[in-house]
């Protein structure tokens, strides 16, 4: 908590974040959840490279601000410690009557993935845990839950994906981004309802809704309008730091109304206790990936690169996603990708729209189709699905969408030139 309010303060304030970096990383240190060693493998070769690449830069005479490389990313942390409030708000079914079939597998695929845009895979696992009862996961509700997650990285600020992106780019418009985003996050959603009527028609006829009230669908609108007017109102303060005051503030102030003042100050105090230690990997890879994106600019500000293009276009945008994944299914997280080709082509000066479009379809396709994603490998452990499994399920969808991708670049470059 003292790394969020310092940070908040100083970025609103315009104070230097000389100790917030800092703060995050003795977070990291203290913090007691346990690391896979994949992920500490992963990060610790991001932060080798990227201290390599800061200290031969100050060699050769650079001057070189060596906190800013741990700060470099501290606006992503904010937003995933304030975004992590929103699950002391519990979900839990509603009392109405829940449908059968493919209308059934629709409700619960858009209601979850409502969920999903703000709390992300916890609204996953809550669906997945109700509807599977005793049995296995199978196909269509693996698709259902995976999918619901993933898909929302196309357009929601309370995503991982879109917060890189607005912290990467702060000058991207959101309502002009989502006219080219949200199409493909409609066209994911109904290509997961093929695919799981043409799996499993029978699994799909008996398929059974879970009964999502209205009341936890309003927290994802109250979320954006709330977010959006804000930054009409102060047009100065990052759009990453306005969000993130939304996902703190909004689900405390519907906590104390719902369960009044000593609970919810019971479950608050139980989520700065228990909950933010869950935030430990993330914190370590995204401090990791700011440290690689500092050591690669100074890079690139010692030795300006002779780059193969002139213009970020479509053409140019399509090799950019594609390269990416191709990193993912390596087993690189996409920030890795985000952090080592944004300071190459934001010296392009290209147009940013077409960038976090990339951005964002490489976040969303890598998340379900990489097996190494934080996504596949929980489904992995926690439903004991195999890799094999998860590949069958979503390689082809993996392979649709990058093509439904590469078209939207084009779609959007045409666009943006007229």
């Amino acid at each position: 908590m003292a790394f969020i309010g310092t940070a908040l303060f100083c970025l609103i304030q315009q104070i230097p974040l000389a100790l917030t970096g800092l703060l995050a990383t003795i977070a990291i240190v203290i913090l007691p959840t346990r690391l896979s060693n994949a992920l500490l493998w992963q990060c610790g070769l991001m932060m080798g490279v990227g201290i390599g690449l800061l200290v031969w830069m100050h060699f050769l005479g650079d001057d070189i601000l060596w906190y800013e490389s741990l700060n470099s990313n501290v606006p992503l942390l904010i937003l995933f410690a304030s975004v992590s409030f929103l699950r002391v708000l519990p979900v839990t079914p509603s009392d109405g009557k829940s449908r059968k079939g493919v209308g059934a597998f629709v409700q619960t695929l858009l209601g979850t993935h409502f969920l999903a845009s703000v709390i992300n895979m916890s609204a996953s696992v809550v669906v997945a845990n109700y509807l599977k009862g005793d049995k296995t996961l199978n196909q269509a509700l693996t698709l259902l839950t995976m999918r619901s997650v993933c898909i929302a990285a196309y357009w929601s600020p309370f995503f991982g994906a879109m917060a890189t992106v607005l912290h990467y780019m702060p000058d991207v418009q959101l309502p002009h981004l989502w006219i080219y985003s949200v199409p493909l996050t409609l066209f994911a959603l109904a290509l997961t309802t093929f695919e799981a009527k043409s799996a499993a028609p029978d699994k799909l006829a008996e398929f059974k809704a879970y009964p999502i009230g209205l009341e936890p669908l309003l927290l994802p609108i109250g979320l954006l309008i709330s977010s959006l007017i804000a930054h009409q109102l102060w047009p100065d303060i990052p759009m990453v730091l306005l969000v993130s005051m939304a996902a703190l503030l909004l689900p405390c102030l519907l906590l104390l109304y719902q369960k009044g003042g000593k609970d919810s100050l019971k479950l608050i105090t139980k989520h700065i206790g228990f909950g933010l230690g869950n935030l430990r990997g993330e914190f370590l890879l995204f401090i990791s990936a700011g440290v690689l994106g500092s050591g690669g600019s100074a890079l690139l500000k010692h030795f300006p690169p002779a780059l193969p293009f002139e213009v970020f276009d479509a053409g140019v945008a399509s090799l950019l996603l594609i390269l990416i994944l191709s990193l993912a299914m390596l087993g690189a997280h996409t920030i890795v990708g985000i952090a080592i080709s944004a300071p190459i082509v934001l010296s392009t000066d290209p147009n940013i729209t077409l960038l976090s479009l990339c951005y964002l379809s490489a976040w969303s396709i890598a998340a379900v189709m990489s097996p190494f994603s934080g996504l596949s490998l929980f489904f992995k452990g926690h439903y004991q699905l195999s890799m094999k499994q998860l590949l069958d399920y979503h390689w082809k969808y993996g392979i649709i969408m990058t093509l439904a991708s590469i078209v939207m670049f084009h779609l959007t470059g045409q666009s943006l030139e007229t």
